[in-house]
């Protein structure tokens, strides 16, 4: 097992265990960035010149280099440009939000600030159908999901972004303004591993044991177009061997777990729906980046805190099944960061950072998407007070 994956594993259990402990993190703000885009670079708007109205912000702080924020917040208070000026960057991106950042280039000895100028909620093209894991609490207000893949329109927001570099002592070397356009899903109400682009969940009508088992074995199921896809891209890229041995034996992983939780289903008087999705053809890196952000490092990891607490506190004959779940599901979590890592090296400053974006959207909507979290003390699913401390736990 490698170090990082180690790592992964190991903080997994340990967010568990304190949870189980009942020792709760102090609770993150579920408004609030997480860590907003730390790396050296953001995107490189090659657009509009931003021509900001002043050449310098005049209260620099002096210490920009460990606290570029504080620099880009006077940029942002003390300097306008023309909004109006800005064109479409690119398609629609997908992402509940768009947030500030900021971060210190160290190559360039330049604070990258990146930010939003203006924000509107609009309704935007989306080729893969906003999809969310149904549960019995599922409003009715919320829309099914399409039947297809074809082109919707879907609630999103469409955001002047800037962005700027400054010199330590304030002065301002570029701005530049763009429009990025993201199309917010719907809140997920249930915890869910990697899905595949496209997927179309079954809409379910029962309630109790037997239904939430079939919601899972239907996620499991959906998992493995995932994988497979991924090791396809992988190895298109020239991955290393490795990753993609690992993102193929994740595909079995998730075609053992999806034949298991079938069979539980069915002895609970259920039938999992097939699970539907849109042709996965292979991908330039920036959307394989981003769709691992949101679907590996967050909602996945997610999931395999779920499994974990599962293994504990599942009815006793069910916590082995639930234990053997959760060991694979870890390393899926740590794969998911080590195929991050070599993405990273493999992307430039502008789509690193726009990967951080999508991570950090990812979050803050699944922290949000907890409050509605359902309990099934047979199954060991967590309440909405249990999810929170276990995503604090880990992402904390």
């Amino acid at each position: 097992m490698s170090e990082p994956q180690r790592t992964v594993e190991h903080r997994i259990i340990e967010a568990v265990v304190i949870v189980l402990a009942g020792c709760a993190p102090t609770p993150l703000d579920p408004h609030a960035p997480f860590g907003a885009a730390a790396i050296a670079g953001a995107p490189d708007y090659a657009t509009v010149p931003g021509e900001p109205s002043v050449d310098r912000v005049a209260n620099a702080a002096p210490d920009a280099e460990t606290k570029p924020a504080s620099l880009c917040s006077q940029y942002k208070e003390m300097v306008t440009v023309d909004v109006t000026r800005a064109s479409q960057i690119g398609g629609v991106l997908p992402g509940a939000e768009v947030l500030d950042s900021a971060a210190w280039d160290p190559k360039r000895e330049l604070v990258v600030c990146v930010i939003v100028r203006s924000r509107d909620e609009v309704t935007v093209p989306n080729l893969q159908p906003s999809s969310h894991c149904p549960t019995p609490a599922l409003p009715a207000s919320l829309p099914a999901p399409p039947p297809s893949s074809a082109e919707v329109q879907v609630p999103g927001i469409r955001a002047v972004v800037e962005q700027a570099e400054l010199h330590p002592d304030g002065t301002i070397a570029s701005s530049r303004l763009g429009v990025r356009s993201y199309a917010k899903s719907l809140p997920p109400l249930h915890t869910c591993g990697r899905k595949p682009a496209g997927l179309v969940l079954q809409s379910r009508e029962s309630t109790g044991v037997g239904a939430e088992l079939a919601q899972m074995a239907e996620l499991e199921a959906a998992s493995v177009p995932a994988f497979d896809r991924l090791a396809r891209e992988l190895r298109a890229h020239g991955a290393p061997p490795e990753l993609v041995a690992r993102a193929r034996a994740a595909a079995r992983d998730e075609v053992r777990h999806a034949r298991t939780m079938t069979r539980l289903a069915e002895a609970y008087g259920a039938t999992p729906s097939a699970p539907r999705h849109a042709a996965l053809a292979v991908r330039s890196l920036l959307p394989i980046a981003i769709e691992n952000a949101i679907e590996g490092c967050v909602r996945e990891a997610y999931g395999a805190l779920v499994a974990s607490f599962q293994a504990e506190r599942a009815a006793p004959a069910l916590r082995s099944t639930f234990a053997a779940v959760a060991a694979d599901e870890r390393a899926h979590a740590a794969l998911s960061e080590d195929v991050d890592r070599w993405l990273a090296d493999a992307l430039d400053a502008s789509a690193r950072a726009e990967v951080e974006a999508a991570r950090q959207s990812a979050l803050v909507e699944l922290r949000g998407a907890l409050e509605h979290a359902t309990p099934c003390d047979t199954l060991g699913l967590p309440d909405r007070a249990s999810s929170v401390a276990l995503f604090d736990a880990y992402f904390a």
